[in-house]
């Protein structure tokens, strides 16, 4: 599944080069533009490469011991879920991207709702890892579990729909 994104993602960018390349030929410019639009494209892809796989592999991971309703504090095995990576470069990465020519409010919006999503995720992942992992389950008897859920389901919800919408 992973190489039929990153195929797809690689057609978008041949098919984004291909639209924009005819106009920086017909306006000059072509080696400095190429570069800016190299390194705008560059930036939304490495987040995508560095972000986007680990939040679908933690929803996985959570989704594979807790039902839709949340966890009752009664699962046989408690998995936990799985943190991402900082967020942090992603988000100068698209901050500086976004001041680049050439100019798609579309993508830079795409882009920054991304960045959003990616960087709401993080810390609810890291708090959720670090109650499951310690076992503090046991100890509240899942109430911080089952307040977790709805927050998690909601930061996935929003990523997976931030992720698809800067992929198009």
């Amino acid at each position: 599944m992973t190489r039929n994104i990153m195929h797809s993602i690689s057609l978008r960018i041949l098919a984004v080069g291909a639209a924009v390349l005819p106009g920086l030929l017909a306006a000059g410019g072509v080696r400095a533009e190429t570069s800016s639009l190299t390194e705008k494209i560059n930036a939304y892809v490495g987040c995508i490469n560095r972000l986007s796989e680990r939040a679908y592999d933690s929803r996985e991971r959570y989704f594979s011991w807790v039902g839709k309703k949340g966890p009752t504090g009664k699962e046989r095995i408690i998995y936990g879920t799985y943190t991402i990576y900082d967020t942090a470069d992603c988000k100068s990465g698209v901050e500086k991207a976004n001041t680049l020519d050439p100019r798609n409010a579309e993508l830079e919006a795409a882009a920054s709702t991304y960045v959003d999503a990616v960087v709401a995720l993080e810390p609810l992942l890291k708090d959720a890892d670090d109650y499951y992992s310690q076992e503090n389950y046991k100890d509240d008897k899942m109430a911080k579990g089952k307040a977790l859920h709805p927050q998690l389901v909601a930061a996935w919800t929003a990523f997976a729909t931030a992720d698809a919408k800067l992929r198009s």
